[in-house]
């Protein structure tokens, strides 16, 4: 997916390719995104929209992850952002990178990909 391709996108997908087994795109437009779906470019993010719109997404995306993945017998482990976590309420996961900045989540990335 030649769309993301951000440094701390790159290095996300490099740990989460090496650490888990199956993974996919919080994507603002389309919701969960599989890896291999090729997508034109767009310019919508969590980060603009209403409440009332970021709920109607958390709700969609909440569901296509049930649909995807036994939500009681997966683990889930989310890199993405407070906004789009909310996709996750009701869902168990881990987010390794809570409350870190950008530039320390590329560090954290770093360090973790030099271990793995």
């Amino acid at each position: 997916m030649a769309l993301y391709t951000s440094s701390l996108f790159t290095k996300s997908r490099a740990w989460v390719e090496r650490t888990c087994d199956d993974w996919a795109i919080l994507s603002a437009l389309h919701g969960l995104t599989p890896v291999d779906r090729i997508i034109e470019p767009y310019d919508k993010t969590l980060n603009t929209m209403r409440a009332a719109e970021r709920r109607q997404w958390a709700s969609r995306v909440n569901k296509q992850i049930r649909e995807t993945w036994s939500v009681d017998t997966v683990s889930f482990v989310v890199l993405a952002g407070l906004r789009y976590r909310t996709a996750l309420d009701g869902i168990e996961h881990e987010v390794p990178m809570r409350g870190l900045g950008i530039g320390q989540q590329l560090a954290w990335l770093k360090r973790a990909l030099v271990g793995t």
